[in-house]
């Protein structure tokens, strides 16, 4: 997921430095350990919420790439048809 808005903090030398070790610890960037922090702090409905809201997303994304395979097949055969149908009437003249 591409993330495009940035959210500053104030935090105390030692606030950061807990941060840092604990997203280290946890083999994550410091914004990443903050994000998912976040996360673990909203209400077990908000977290249902935000999986279905990701689980339609995926099912969404799912599909359009099952559509766009649909229609590169649909081209490529036509293609063929046309390709085959300028090489009988080349062959013709």
């Amino acid at each position: 997921m591409s993330r495009t808005a940035s959210s500053p903090m104030l935090l105390s030398d030692e606030q950061r430095a807990a941060i840092v070790q604990l997203a280290a610890d946890a083999g994550l960037s410091n914004e990443e350990f903050l994000f998912r922090a976040s996360l673990s702090l909203l209400p077990e409905r908000s977290r249902r919420s935000l999986k279905d809201l990701l689980d339609r997303a995926i099912q969404s994304i799912e599909s359009t790439c099952a559509a766009i395979d649909e229609t590169v097949a649909f081209v490529e055969a036509s293609e063929q048809r046309m390709a085959a149908r300028d090489a009988g009437t080349q062959g013709s003249q």
